[in-house]
């Protein structure tokens, strides 16, 4: 899947940029996700305060403190009115949770198709619909790319109840014209799910610089043959309740404005963490591994600054970074772990490596500085270590460990 191309529209009409958002939206597609929320995170929709903003006549944002929440939009063209709103006035990040009916041939054992209730993480996106078009999007985009997916995958993984599931997705515009011959089509091209707002909010979010990630839950199954609704099934009702917990989790971690840095001090020498994941003072390196890690737990990014900074009791100090300020220097493959610059092991996904144009190899690691998620370089060490299972295939890349094969993508960040 190609990366898409980001360029300003050309337009008369400009989307509103002065709307009051956080860096970080929850969007919740329809009024009946928004009112489940409400009853997950136990607040009553007159406990919000203030009233919310209404976009396009319609969707409704709303200030959660240090997070938004946009609802009630449905469909492309609204979720483009109200998304491009949004990223104008300032989101950075944002997380879609929504529901989705699951694609499948009737011929399929039941081992091989998507369930009522499952969660579906999908790794792309069909842009076939009349918006997308209409925003010169690519036919089809790549998904959960970032940091932020990594988290929610992360998450939902802890959450033992939820199976999940991934692979291709498919927008459309018109549910009540799913036939057997659109189904048969959807299934030529491998999509597992079809839903209705992913492929627009996928290209403006890479647009705008925003990082999408999308969690679904199974809510109706599709055949050629027959169509079975899973509205009122236990499963998806405990499925449903999970993921939006976990959403308010993830996008309640989000920093308050308030919370940023008090006062940046002038630091004497220069703090610099080279590609290496080495933290120097005056090119010097610090070598105790208690002071790295305790100045590494002080780590943040902070976007009134727009620079990395260690901070202490409201006060921080810049720090440079010459790539990404998190290394992992080491890696058990076998237990899917890595080593990293902090001192700090951590749990790796290995279906998220990603290559730079450098060919360098980076994953987007569980870490939470500020308002970012970061992506952590692998040093020479644990290169060595992934160079004898990659192999290549058609122009594509693979870390093959036993019988599993792990995609290499380009990286986009």
């Amino acid at each position: 899947m190609a990366k898409e191309k980001v360029n300003s529209p050309i337009s008369l009409i400009p989307p509103p940029s002065n709307l009051p958002v956080q860096t970080t939206c929850l969007l919740l597609p329809g009024g009946l996700l928004f009112s489940q929320y409400l009853r997950v995170i136990g607040k009553a929709g007159s406990a919000l305060s203030p009233e919310p903003r209404l976009i396009a006549g319609l969707a409704k944002l709303y200030d959660f403190g240090n997070y938004s929440v946009l609802t009630d939009f449905v469909g492309t063209p609204l979720t483009a009115l109200a998304f491009e709103a949004i990223a104008s006035s300032g989101v950075k990040r944002a997380l879609l949770l929504s529901i989705g009916g699951a694609v499948s041939a009737s011929q399929n054992p039941d081992t091989e198709r998507l369930a009522i209730g499952d969660i579906f993480l999908p790794a792309g996106v069909f842009c076939e619909d009349g918006t997308s078009r209409a925003y010169e999007a690519l036919p089809q985009l790549p998904v959960n790319q970032g940091a932020f997916a990594v988290s929610l995958k992360a998450a939902i993984r802890r959450t033992k109840q939820l199976r999940i599931q991934e692979g291709l997705a498919y927008t459309t515009d018109a549910p009540y014209r799913e036939s057997s011959d659109f189904v048969r089509r959807l299934l030529s091209k491998s999509a597992r799910m079809v839903e209705m707002e992913l492929s627009i909010l996928t290209h403006l979010a890479q647009r705008y610089g925003v990082e999408l990630a999308a969690g679904f839950v199974i809510s109706d199954l599709l055949t050629e043959a027959h169509w079975s609704s899973g509205y009122s099934d236990s499963a998806f009702k405990a499925s449903l309740h999970n993921l939006l917990r976990i959403g308010h989790t993830l996008a309640s971690q989000s920093p308050s404005p308030n919370s940023e840095v008090v006062q940046l001090m002038e630091f004497p020498g220069e703090l610099r963490i080279d590609k290496e994941g080495r933290l120097r003072h005056q090119g010097e390196v610090f070598t105790h591994p208690g002071v790295t890690a305790y100045f590494f737990r002080a780590l943040r990014w902070v976007d009134a600054f727009s620079c990395y900074v260690f901070q202490f009791n409201g006060r921080a100090v810049r720090v440079q970074a010459d790539d990404t300020p998190y290394v992992i220097m080491s890696l058990d493959l076998a237990q899917q772990t890595g080593s990293f610059n902090d001192f700090a092991s951590r749990a790796i996904d290995l279906s998220t490596l990603a290559i730079s144009e450098e060919n360098v190899i980076y994953l987007p690691a569980e870490i939470s500085a500020g308002n970012r998620i970061h992506w952590a370089r692998l040093s020479r060490v644990a290169h060595q270590q992934l160079f004898p299972h990659i192999i290549e295939e058609g122009g594509a890349y693979f870390l093959l460990l036993g019988e599993v094969r792990f995609p290499i993508k380009q990286l986009i960040r």
